[in-house]
């Protein structure tokens, strides 16, 4: 069976707007899902306009097995001030599901 990590993260860099995105707008997501570990994955990024949730739909219909880790996202901002706070939440997930 083919088995596939998945996960995601979502930002559009704007070097227009005034602020940074914090590792805060990341949990909370803004205009996007807040943060998600594990099975909520699955269960969040379902449904929605954002690519993971067309493949995990494609990804089911084939039988392949998921193994959810980590998908957040934040509305616009200047940079991503909070990049290394999320980078490693997802290497802690990451070691988690191994």
């Amino acid at each position: 069976m083919t088995r596939i990590a998945v996960g995601g993260f979502l930002h559009e860099t704007n070097t227009f707007a005034p602020t940074k995105a914090t590792y805060a707008d990341f949990v909370h997501g803004g205009g996007w899902p807040a943060m998600t570990h594990g099975s909520d994955v699955l269960k969040v990024m379902r449904g929605i306009n954002v690519g993971l949730a067309g493949f995990v739909d494609d990804a089911v219909a084939r039988g392949w097995e998921l193994i959810p880790t980590i998908a957040c996202g934040a509305s616009p901002c200047a940079t991503r001030a909070g990049w290394s706070s999320t980078r490693s939440a997802s290497s802690c997930t990451r070691r988690c599901w191994r």
